[in-house]
């Protein structure tokens, strides 16, 4: 690899732009001036952040760790490329620890409360500051492994027509977009820097970093080494198509690994999660009626619509931490027809989505909470009331959700219609390049071939684009104006154009082998890709199932049951008071103080009003709806907020149309039976 020529900051600033956050790390004597730049840019602000809070109070105490902890740690930091020691971050995580504590403790003697906050806020600073390296750690490898699967696909395809191991990271680094692509610049860089003597030599520790979280892509990485050492050409070239293999099949049998074992989790969600708290609300008017104001309605909010969602999505993000690395979906933000994230395009001007947020919540919510307010006593007409600010909530969020999303959902299906029909136009074109068709004529004949189809639109863009603009083949694909790529925006089709546009560099006949390997790599990508979705499939059903009709009609029988008993319940409280007043009138001393704690239990004048309890249980379906929602959408396609967004829409409105149709029954029915329970009552009371 040709040493970078020395330029002024701001040009290699330029030449890295794609790879760089803000930040400062201290210059190193030995490091080239390239390298020191490349460093200063390269690192988040938070990392720089990170690494001034440990170098400032790192030095105030100095502590020793055991020689296991101090390994480990330094590993995390050299991947990180931290500019710090692992006894600065001990050391600094203790000095911080001591500096909250201290004054924690004072406060005991005054207010116990903000204690207790304190030394619960010196343990979890102690404990981000201490593990913070190996959560970056994690972190990176979640974001980096969604492309790991392009980065075997680049570098193989390079090494196939040249087996030069720095030249394929180059390519591949060039052409990725994420942490991945970082990471393989941070090689060429050590390299660059005489850290490691070659390519190879720098990629042993940093594969032993993959090795337990994704040991198929340390296979096919060796593989891919082994090539460099082969005379015969079949066996190389073998040899790179099982690379290729072994980082697909393992990335199939983790997906398959994880969406078996999501069946148990899922269960807990749903117990956990739906079930036993909404069930667990039937009993709440007794409660708080029986402990007579001890069960405030404000504490019940805070548990049910606070405490208990936050517990359930901290459980779902376990589980979706444990999810592996699928393959990659296109994203949109430099799409030309696309708003800008949480827009909506509206006769030809870009709104934003929480315009029409806050109008629908506005005219549905704001009246109906108002009128709520005014009732006075316990009646079954507060139920019907309160539910339409619930569903004033939930069309606001549909709203909020379905604008933001709709647009690029069209372009998502318009670019996955695109690649269903992509391998087999890649193979039509690769035979075509092998005949020396070249690549201007090869795209158009294709186009010409596969009219009707979707993908004939992509290539006909690009003819267009020549025939019309009169552009270059490069400039026709990659254009940042015109470019046909831009208008599908998907890994694949880049990838795929990337290859075509380097190997044709070196022959037609080296870009039609080329594109004939990918379109067979594209064939088993889409078998493995929709093997998984029916495994994953059988799995997510039953979570939309259960969202979309059980937890919606089980809140609704619960809301029923409770307009029941607490009318129920009132009309003893009024039965009981009377009965007080005429022993207390009667002077039957002996019958009264029975009485006063029978009027003690069923004091219904602190228990939870029914509009509010059905607002609480209401708020709660709605949140479960979110969660599990979102936890679809990441198992489906991990960290994509257009997907997350249009499933959530997907699910919002039907559950709460069925919620509230069953609240509405139930009710109904049940105030029914509250009426003949209560006449009864009013039969023997006469």
């Amino acid at each position: 690899m040709a040493t970078p020529t020395v330029g002024n900051e701001e040009e290699i600033k330029g030449l890295y732009q794609k790879y760089m956050g803000e930040g400062y790390v201290p210059d190193h004597p030995k490091q080239s001036l390239e390298y020191k730049i490349f460093k200063k840019y390269k690192k988040s602000g938070s990392m720089v952040f990170y690494e001034r809070i440990v170098r400032t109070f790192g030095s105030i105490l100095k502590l020793e760790i055991s020689e296991k902890e101090k390994k480990e740690m330094n590993n995390h930091i050299a991947l990180l490329d931290l500019d710090v020691k692992a006894e600065e971050v001990t050391s600094a995580s203790v000095v911080l620890l001591l500096l909250i504590l201290f004054p924690s403790m004072i406060l005991i003697l005054f207010n116990m409360v903000l204690a207790l906050g304190g030394i619960l806020c010196s343990v979890g600073v102690y404990m981000f500051v201490r593990g913070l390296p190996s959560r970056f750690v994690e972190q990176r490898k979640v974001s980096a492994s969604g492309e790991i699967v392009l980065a075997v696909l680049y570098v193989v395809t390079y090494m196939r027509h040249s087996s030069n191991l720095e030249a394929a990271v180059k390519f591949a680094a060039d052409n990725l977009r994420g942490p991945l692509s970082k990471d393989f610049v941070k090689l060429l860089w050590d390299v660059e820097a005489k850290k490691y003597g070659s390519v190879s030599e720098a990629l042993e520790p940093y594969l032993a970093m993959w090795k337990d979280v994704y040991p198929s892509f340390v296979d096919a990485m060796y593989l891919v080494k082994s090539v460099l050492f082969q005379t015969d050409e079949n066996y190389r070239m073998s040899l790179l198509d099982e690379a290729v293999n072994r980082v697909l099949d393992g990335t199939y049998t983790n997906m398959t690994h994880y969406a078996t074992s999501l069946r148990n989790p899922i269960n807990t969600i749903y117990m956990m999660g739906i079930v036993l708290p909404v069930l667990g609300m039937v009993v709440f008017p007794m409660i708080t009626s029986i402990m007579a104001g001890s069960v405030p309605t404000e504490g019940l909010i805070v548990m049910y619509n606070i405490a208990l969602p936050i517990f359930v999505y901290m459980f779902v993000r376990r589980i979706l931490k444990k999810r592996p690395s699928g393959f990659p979906h296109p994203t949109l933000e430099e799409h030309p027809d696309v708003p800008k994230a949480n827009h909506f395009f509206f006769r030809g001007r870009q709104i934003h989505v929480i315009i029409p947020t806050i109008i629908a919540f506005l005219i549905l919510v704001v009246p109906s909470a108002y009128l709520m307010s005014t009732f006075s006593q316990t009646s079954e007409i507060q139920v019907y009331v309160s539910l339409v600010p619930i569903f004033g909530i939930a069309l606001s969020i549909y709203l909020f959700t379905k604008l933001s999303s709709s647009r690029r959902m069209q372009v998502l299906n318009e670019i996955s219609e695109v690649e269903h029909d992509f391998a087999h136009a890649v193979f039509q074109l690769g035979s075509l390049l092998s005949q020396d068709t070249p690549a201007e004529q090869a795209i158009m004949k294709v186009a010409d071939s596969m009219k009707g189809s979707a993908t004939s639109h992509f290539f006909g863009r690009i003819v267009s684009n020549i025939r019309n603009l009169g552009m270059s083949f490069q400039d026709a694909i990659f254009d940042r104006q015109k470019g046909a790529v831009w208008y599908y925006p998907s890994p694949i089709i880049k990838s795929t154009m990337e290859i075509l546009l380097e190997t044709s560099r070196k022959s037609l006949k080296h870009a039609g082998v080329s594109m004939i390997f990918v379109s067979r790599y594209l064939r088993n990508l889409s078998n493995i890709d929709r093997k998984v979705s029916e495994i994953l499939d059988e799995v997510l059903s039953s979570m939309h199932f259960q969202v979309v009709f059980l937890s919606p009609i089980i809140s609704g029988i619960v809301v029923g049951m409770t307009t029941l008993i607490t009318m129920i319940m009132g009309v003893l409280s009024e039965r009981i008071l009377e009965l007080s007043e005429l022993l207390g009138s009667g002077g039957d001393s002996a019958g009264a103080p029975s009485v006063l704690f029978l009027t003690g239990i069923f004091n219904m004048t602190q228990s939870t009003p029914l509009g509010v309890f059905q607002i609480m249980v209401g708020i709660y379906t709605i949140q479960v709806i979110i969660i599990i929602a979102y936890t679809i959408a990441n198992i489906e396609r991990v960290g994509d907020p257009t997907y997350r967004n249009a499933k959530i829409s997907s699910m919002m409105l039907l559950p709460i149309i069925i919620y509230a149709s069953v609240t509405s029954i139930m009710t109904l029915m049940f105030t029914g039976l509250a009426g003949m329970a209560i006449g009864v009552t009013g039969i023997f009371g006469g």
